[in-house]
């Protein structure tokens, strides 16, 4: 079953519009291309990694790296 946006019922509608936000024109075609293919497996529930990276929201509570990363622990 489907509801008006023709996204199955039952899948995040937050990944939906992750996926379309990088459909967007300012971005280069061959990106809203790669979204485009990530969308229509989205809509038909064919279930790929790619859709798994617009799944988990971002953490941006230090806004990136809090300093330079060293090698090992004790670095």
């Amino acid at each position: 079953m489907k509801n008006g946006d023709n996204v199955p019922e039952g899948q995040d509608l937050t990944i939906r519009k992750r996926i379309l936000d990088w459909a967007a024109p300012c971005f280069p075609l061959e990106i809203r291309d790669q979204a485009a293919q990530v969308y229509m497996d989205y809509i038909r529930s064919k279930h790929n990694e790619d859709i798994d990276y617009f799944a988990p929201k971002l953490n941006s509570e230090r806004g990136g790296c809090a300093g330079i990363i060293g090698n090992g622990a004790g670095a």
